[in-house]
């Protein structure tokens, strides 16, 4: 199955296995269903976040790390979703 090639980071993980330089893994959902491990690079490795957007990234080293992807639009500032309050519900 081809992938159209950008994608949404679900999971995030910093790794220094076998090297001291850290790198970003990700899980990467595509739009066909497909989940990936992924490797992420055009940001430092610790500022990837779950849902920054992602791109195949072209002409990457895929030698030892398979699927390279690219962030192109980082987000400013993700929040978590919070619950709702019992204070912030509006009266009706």
């Amino acid at each position: 199955m081809r992938s159209a090639g950008e994608g949404i980071v679900v999971e995030t993980a910093v790794v220094h296995r076998y090297t001291q330089a850290a790198r970003n893994e990700s899980l990467v959902r595509f739009p066909e269903g497909i989940l990936l491990r992924c490797r992420v690079i055009g940001v430092a490795p610790h500022r990837v976040r779950a849902g920054a957007p992602v791109r195949h990234a072209a002409g990457a080293d895929t030698r030892d790390s398979g699927v390279v992807v690219e962030v192109y639009d980082l987000p400013s500032r993700v929040t978590p979703a919070q619950p709702p309050s019992a204070f912030s519900r509006s009266a009706r």
